[in-house]
């Protein structure tokens, strides 16, 4: 996770927080490190490409649930959008029996909460 948000910084031209909660390296199982890390790509690129932020907050929270938030201060979203890069985030959420939820206002930024249970 910290490399691909080291990378992020050279696209954004700053860094974007990363924050750990919990006992991430014994919850995230290596069934689940796979999608986990595709989710935080895909998030980071969306921000990169599409949110003009100055600011990008990501946190992975280790618990009962698994939960990857993306966090952005950008512009927002103004009405339906089309959900490539959204709708495999959503994929591979369901296919571990979680969700995907999307909050974003016009400039105010977006929140993604990829959201699993725990392998």
């Amino acid at each position: 996770m910290t490399r691909l948000v080291e990378r992020a910084a050279a696209t954004l031209k700053f860094r974007p927080s990363l924050r750990f909660e919990g006992p991430v390296r014994t919850l995230v199982s290596a069934e689940s490190a796979p999608d986990l890390l595709a989710v935080l790509a895909e998030g980071l690129s969306n921000a990169s490409r599409h949110a003009e932020a100055s600011a990008v907050e990501v946190v992975l929270e280790a618990g009962e649930r698994i939960v990857l938030t993306v966090s952005d201060d950008g512009r927002g979203m103004d009405g339906p959008v089309a959900e490539s890069g959204l709708a495999n985030i959503r994929t591979r959420a369901e296919k571990r029996g979680g969700r995907l939820v999307v909050e974003s206002a016009p400039g105010e930024g977006t929140s993604l909460a990829w959201d699993v249970p725990r392998d």
